[in-house]
């Protein structure tokens, strides 16, 4: 804050430290249009000893680790996440494309947002979150 002096000059009496209002509206919006469920997330076969991992970054970058026990081969698989609107899926739901960065197939999941989990479209993984 400013005030004059006496011969018409100003001078600092305040410096007050306030936050840019359209710097918040943007981070707000950011992190709304993030359609992402960033996170980590496991799930463990029932049979067979599977084990997977699947990490998402605010950028959708999706890092899927898998971990055969029979044999303790790892893969890890990297893809790039989009939202998939050609998919019906029931309200608080959102349905993901998968394309894979690393080569092989793409993947479809599906995120519940009131269990906080993800699912292969396939019905073979039930992810849930750790982080």
């Amino acid at each position: 804050m400013f005030q004059p002096t006496e011969n018409g000059l100003y001078r600092i009496v305040k410096i007050e430290e306030v936050e840019n209002e359209v710097e918040q509206q943007n981070e707000s919006a950011s992190q709304q249009s993030s359609a992402f469920p960033i996170g980590t997330y496991s799930y463990v076969a029932e049979v067979g000893g599977l084990r997977t991992s699947l990490t998402i970054d605010s950028s959708g970058i999706a890092t899927i680790k898998e971990l055969y026990s029979g044999n303790g081969e790892v893969q890890t698989n990297i893809y790039q996440m989009s939202v998939d609107n050609t998919v019906t899926v029931p309200d608080g739901v959102t349905a993901y494309l998968l394309q894979p960065v690393n080569g092989g197939d793409n993947r479809a999941v599906s995120y519940d947002a009131t269990q906080n989990s993800l699912s292969d479209i396939t019905g073979n993984f039930d992810w849930e979150r750790t982080e």
